[in-house]
């Protein structure tokens, strides 16, 4: 048993729910001031003591080479978008980087139309992977590790959801990017308050000159004090769940959070399984009982309806991430 992480999910509880459309969030609370002497991937890329890059020249498509030379671990958290190098990835898992160390970490591709170098070292995106594309990495990735393998994502599940994507929300990028579709859609949801790319009615589209059809613009959601998560329902469906072990890192990470949400709101062609909080509420308490870790800082669980990783560091709660396991697919 973890005491570290029972006596976190001890402090844990549910706020008042924030709606946005078809998105409504309940933030998860905590009671205690916990701190991580941790940097996240924005901060150490900004600080200068993080290299992300191939892992030599001719590149893996499904491992990069991360060098962190600060004194601080550094963490990179599962649905990480990392922009540039030879292709768009995808971070398949919560890993930490030890200070003064070199890793390979596992990643999945983004951008499946390009293989050449745009820069030597890989940026992070300002765009959180949204919860349909984690979900299907995440599953795919547990259920190689629970089968005893190593731990692999369906690469080809995950371009078939990123083409699905591209044609629901018509929206076109040369090189099949998620970062291209992504953009695109925040671009036009921040044009047109209410706007839906793809509506019930075959994907009608917002103009300036039909003002009637765009919803009234409702309040932002918003991060609030003592949040250190949030479980997302995108028309009461459970799109994801994420924890934080601080809530200086989640209002780091808030902002992108919302982006990657608000995309998979705004596609009607998808939906996600119909979980009872309760179920979610049940499976966080579950953490530091009934789930042994690896011996890595990793315990990976199938639970019910639900099925989820938590990443700690000497003991200390890091992350956590849920997803639904029950199959709700998007529309072709």
């Amino acid at each position: 048993m973890n005491k570290s992480i029972k006596n976190f999910v001890a402090t844990l509880s549910l706020g008042t729910a924030q709606k946005q459309g078809r998105l409504r969030i309940r933030p998860i609370l905590s009671t205690a001031d916990f701190k991580l002497s941790i940097l996240t991937l924005e901060e150490a890329l900004e600080a200068g003591v993080l290299e992300i890059s191939e892992v030599n020249d001719t590149g893996r498509v499904s491992t990069l080479r991360v060098f962190n030379s600060g004194n601080k671990p550094v963490v990179i958290f599962e649905g990480e978008e990392l922009i540039g190098a030879k292709q768009n990835r995808i971070v398949n898992k919560t890993v930490i980087i030890d200070a003064n160390s070199e890793v390979t970490i596992d990643v999945s591709c983004v951008e499946r139309g390009r293989w050449g170098y745009t820069s030597t070292l890989f940026s992070a995106s300002d765009i959180s992977s949204g919860p349909r594309i984690r979900r299907v990495m995440h599953q795919s990735y547990s259920e190689s590790v629970l089968r005893g393998g190593r731990g692999t994502a369906d690469q080809g599940a995950i371009w078939n959801e990123i083409d699905r994507k591209m044609n629901r929300m018509n929206v076109a990028s040369p090189t099949a990017s998620a970062q291209d579709v992504s953009a695109t859609i925040l671009k036009q949801v921040a044009e047109y308050p209410g706007f839906d790319r793809n509506t019930p009615d075959n994907g009608k589209q917002f103009s300036k000159s039909d003002p009637q059809e765009a919803n009234p613009r409702e309040a932002d959601i918003q991060h609030i004090p003592g949040q250190i998560g949030y479980i997302a329902f995108i028309d009461d469906g459970l799109a994801s769940c994420d924890i934080y072990g601080s809530e200086e890192i989640f209002r780091l990470k808030f902002s992108k959070i919302k982006s990657g949400l608000m995309i998979d709101a705004h596609d009607h062609g998808l939906s996600f399984p119909l979980i009872e909080e309760q179920e979610i509420m049940e499976s966080l308490g579950s953490f530091g009982s009934e789930f042994a870790e690896d011996g890595k800082g990793e315990i990976r669980f199938s639970r019910g309806n639900l099925s989820g990783t938590v990443k700690t560091l000497d003991g200390e709660f890091v992350h956590a991430a849920l997803f639904g396991k029950t199959d709700h697919e998007s529309a072709p």
